[in-house]
């Protein structure tokens, strides 16, 4: 009666607990996805968005130095001057198309490179309305290379500084796009971790009651089991005991005291080996044997 309750105890215990490290290696790995997520979403900002956005600030920056230079070059009237100021020109003009270079590379989307092959195209645009103006200006023509410079070439400046700023836009969208999706995969995370401590709560809770609950189940029914016996040896009409793995006395009736001439209380004090003729001593420590031997 007590083994199949004690294979059932296991069982329940062996189920309970695989069901408790399953729910922790489930919640393990989709934390460690999670995780993962957020860090590639926080590579990406740094790698795309951030570096865009810096990229087409500074090719910003560097058309307005260069519209600047543009108007030294109509302003000098030296040679050596308007050479310097076009050298200038033509530095800051490699500047710009580094800084496209790495939004091209790293804008995301369709329409991120559409927006970086316009913005390209405005600046090839502006190159024959410089050199115009520079040939003009090194043929003293300043006035004519004035009106120029502060008219279609400001025009076409402002469209190419609108056209950065749209880059910077679009780029600032994705940042905040994927920011948005990176708050919204942490609060994930923080709730799928306080639904995992809740149930593992529970799920502990419920273990912890079942093994106490079978557990004095499996007592009371060992300790009845153990009185039943006592009960049976001791009200017994012929001689009946009980002795230990090591062969003392552990329960003994009066029906066997009786025969053997010892009080219950001595024979408990006692091996069986003590009682027995010499001759039988070693049959009796085989049958002990192979009792615990099964």
């Amino acid at each position: 009666m007590l083994l199949p309750q004690s294979v059932s105890i296991t069982r329940g215990l062996v189920l309970s607990f695989s069901v408790l490290i399953s729910i922790f290696l489930f919640f393990s790995l989709y934390t460690i996805y999670d995780i993962g997520s957020i860090s590639r979403l926080t590579r990406t900002i740094y790698d795309h968005p951030l570096v865009v956005s810096n990229a087409a600030l500074q090719a910003n920056g560097a058309i307005t130095k260069m519209h600047r230079h543009m108007k030294d070059v109509v302003i000098f009237d030296s040679a050596i001057r308007i050479l310097k100021a076009v050298e200038a020109v033509q530095e800051t003009e490699k500047s710009v198309y580094q800084h496209l270079d790495i939004v091209r590379e790293r804008i995301l989307g369709e329409e991120g490179r559409q927006l970086e092959a316009q913005a390209r195209q405005l600046f090839e645009d502006w190159r024959p309305i410089r050199e115009e103006v520079i040939a003009l200006a090194r043929n003293q023509q300043r006035y004519a290379a004035a009106d120029i410079t502060i008219g279609k070439g400001a025009d076409h400046v402002a469209a190419l500084e609108e056209s950065m700023l749209g880059l910077t836009r679009y780029a600032r969208e994705k940042a905040a796009h994927f920011l948005a999706e990176s708050e919204k995969r942490r609060s994930r995370t923080s709730l799928t971790s306080l639904l995992f401590l809740v149930t593992s709560f529970f799920a502990a809770a419920l273990i912890i009651g079942f093994t106490l609950k079978r557990t004095a189940s499996a007592e009371n029914a060992l300790r009845e089991s153990k009185q039943l016996l006592a009960s049976a040896i001791g009200r017994a009409p012929i001689g009946m005991l009980m002795i230990s793995p090591e062969g003392r006395f552990m329960e003994v009736n009066r029906a066997f005291s009786d025969m053997v001439g010892y009080s219950q209380e001595e024979l408990q004090r006692m091996h069986f080996k003590e009682i027995t003729h010499p001759d039988d001593q070693d049959i009796g420590t085989r049958v002990v044997h192979k009792i615990i031997q099964g």
